[in-house]
This record gives C-alpha cells, structure tokens and sequence, in this order.
C-alpha cells in the first residue's frame, strides 16, 4: 500500500495535469471556434492577407507574361533546323518586301 505522501504528490501531480489538459482543451476549443466562423460566417470568402491561396487570383507579374518559352522564340534570320528562313511570296507580299 502507497504511503500517505505519495498519495498526495500523485493526487497534485494528477489536478496539475488535469489543469493542463483543460487549458489545451479550451485552445483547440477557441481555434475550432475561428475555423467555423471562416467556413461559414457572411464573410468567408474574404481571406486573411496572409492567405497563401491568395496567390491563385493575383495576375502574373508583365516579366513572366512576356517570357515566352524558348521554343516559341524567333531565331531571327535562320529557320529552326539552322538553315535561312525562305519567306513565300505571299508573306512577302504581305509585308512588303
């Protein structure tokens, strides 16, 4: 049988940890709380400024939108197998030359 003095430490230790867990346990009460009302209140589809899906609705910066990959990119006077772009008359003509 556990002495008298063990018996108390146990029961402190016990109400210090039951303390604890109530404290926790009113944290993820508070933090449901705030998650409810961001789902379902009026305003729910207004995001906080720190939301990372903010991102998705932003326009593409111009440096991007102009960068066209490379594979679209004239080569200027030669054609794309390395030999001299021959123009048709017709594209002559068009422009021109």
């Amino acid at each position: 049988m556990p002495e008298p003095a063990e018996l108390v430490q146990e029961a402190d230790r016990l109400r210090r940890e039951v303390e604890q867990l109530t404290i926790e346990k009113r944290i993820l009460e508070l933090k449901v709380q705030k998650l409810q009302r961001q789902l379902w209140d009026k305003k729910s589809e207004r995001m906080p400024v720190d939301d990372k899906q903010s991102v998705l609705f932003q326009e593409p910066s111009v440096a991007k939108a102009e960068a066209a990959p490379a594979s679209w990119q004239s080569n200027g006077p030669m054609g794309r197998r390395g030999r001299p772009r021959v123009r048709s008359r017709w594209t002559r003509h068009c422009r021109g030359k």
